[in-house]
């Protein structure tokens, strides 16, 4: 599993304006349940077969954030669109199968929500390339059987981790985006798993504020590589 990874070059910073931006980076197939714990406790993230972590020389803002499941309380906000959603939305969780369904739900947020153009060569390589041996799957959000939401998910040994998130944009005022990491930490719990990962947080950055909303939240402290 292990190679040396490589540093990418300096680009502008996408998430705080102003500043440079550079990662690590390394090409990996076939781990584990416990080296992708490994990898998640450290600060790694991943897009098909392409891991990557921060690397910026002046600037350790960007934070792996993580719940611990069993202390997870949902906020009251968070238990209304729970109970606005639990009678209207199914949720399943599934294998990692590419179907027409889930890429029609990927082009068309990532058209409305970020006026990008999706690739689907570029879909399955990020998506659907199975780097940790069958342990990604997906969670499939229907209203009266019409597909609404997906989740892309990884399935560790302690852990499940979130990777990534689209809707049906036409369906905006369920709120899924909050209902998909509610259950999803419900999934995870039922799994036994101790820990809920969502990425990277950035306080500075408004668009990772919800982030710290599944509280009480862990954030890795990269000088002292302790979660804290």
């Amino acid at each position: 599993m292990f190679v040396e990874p490589t540093n990418a070059e300096v680009v502008p910073c996408p998430y705080i304006k102003g500043e440079d931006f550079t990662q690590r980076y390394a090409i990996l197939n076939d781990l584990t349940p416990e080296d992708f714990d490994y990898m998640l406790r450290n600060g790694w993230r991943h897009f098909g077969y392409y891991f990557f972590m921060p690397n910026c020389l002046k600037c350790n803002k960007c934070r792996p954030i993580r719940t611990p499941i069993s202390n997870f309380k949902p906020s009251k906000s968070q238990r209304r669109n729970l109970k606005k959603n639990n009678n209207r939305v199914s949720v399943e969780f599934k294998p990692l199968v590419f179907s027409e369904e889930v890429y029609t739900i990927y082009k068309k947020h990532s058209l409305v929500k970020f006026n990008q153009e999706a690739n689907i060569k570029e879909f399955k390589e990020s998506f659907f390339s199975d780097a940790l041996m069958g342990n990604s799957i997906l969670s499939l959000y229907r209203v009266n059987g019409k597909l609404v939401g997906v989740g892309f998910l990884d399935i560790s040994k302690e852990a499940l981790s979130s990777i990534y998130f689209c809707y049906d944009t036409d369906f905006s005022s369920l709120g899924l985006g909050v209902y998909s990491v509610l259950k999803e930490i419900e999934y995870g719990g039922s799994l036994g798993k101790e820990f809920y990962y969502l990425g990277y947080y950035i306080k500075e950055n408004q668009s990772m504020e919800y982030k710290a909303k599944y509280a009480p939240f862990q954030l890795l402290n990269w000088d002292r590589g302790i979660w804290e």
